[in-house]
């Protein structure tokens, strides 16, 4: 069988792979599988060490009490020679993983202040919503209060003086391009003053309980603009 120059190159190429492959493996073996007895030079012993990854900086290794980093500069020159020690490359690694945990450091910190932010907002918001519940709260209750005493206020609806007045006499009407104004006419009524809201709960101010009894209310002319009352003039 002939075979062409290309198809033996292309052979050549795929065993001078396996052979570097295998070499590497079997270095890495033999790194990872061989035990030693390394001695630091302030004295300390690690007895049947195992090198489980060797670093710029240091070597990792596996012993009966587990798995620790030895710096190179703690070891002695022969083991840095054995593990391709170069000071050079060792200071650019350790400056590079300060440089990381620093980076991870801030990002942590950089996150936790915007986290913090997000509490804080929301925070406010909820404290924002409360107090609109409680104003709004507290302004239905001064309405209630206005319309169980049959009084009238500026910026009430039409619908509010409806509840508070009953429906009116009469109805003037003007209408122009950008509102509508009515004039509402109402004559002498007398109402009943009840110190209870239309659901049963007592009607109260601050400093008063709300008095039942009959009110005698003059005739008068309520002014509405787009729906809201705006004025009210007392006719005699």
């Amino acid at each position: 069988m002939n075979i062409s120059r290309p198809e033996v190159a292309f052979v050549v190429q795929i065993r001078f792979a396996k052979v570097i492959v295998a070499s590497f493996c079997a270095v890495l073996f033999a790194f990872a599988a061989s035990a030693d007895d390394f001695r630091t030079i302030d004295g300390k012993e690690y007895k049947n060490v195992t090198v489980s990854r060797v670093e710029p900086d240091g070597i990792v290794i596996t012993f009966s009490r587990g798995i620790l980093k030895l710096p190179f500069a703690e070891l002695s020159p022969e083991i840095q020679k054995k593990y391709g020690y170069d000071e050079e490359q060792a200071k650019a690694f350790a400056a590079k993983v300060a440089q990381d945990q620093q980076d991870i450091y801030l990002q942590t910190e950089a996150e936790k202040e915007r986290q913090a932010k997000i509490r804080e907002a929301e925070e406010q918001i909820r404290q924002s919503e409360k107090r609109i519940a409680a104003n709004e709260a507290q302004n239905r209750a001064k309405i209630e209060q206005t319309i169980a005493r049959h009084e009238l206020f500026i910026g009430m609806t039409s619908e509010q003086c409806v509840q508070s007045r009953g429906k009116p006499d009469k109805i003037n009407i003007t209408t122009t391009s950008d509102r509508r104004e009515e004039q509402w006419v109402y004559s002498g009524r007398q109402y009943w003053v009840s110190s209870q809201a239309a659901g049963g709960t007592p009607l109260t101010t601050v400093n008063e309980q709300i008095a039942e009894g009959w009110r005698y209310l003059a005739p008068c002319y309520v002014y509405f603009e787009n729906g809201i009352l705006t004025a009210v003039q007392d006719s005699q």
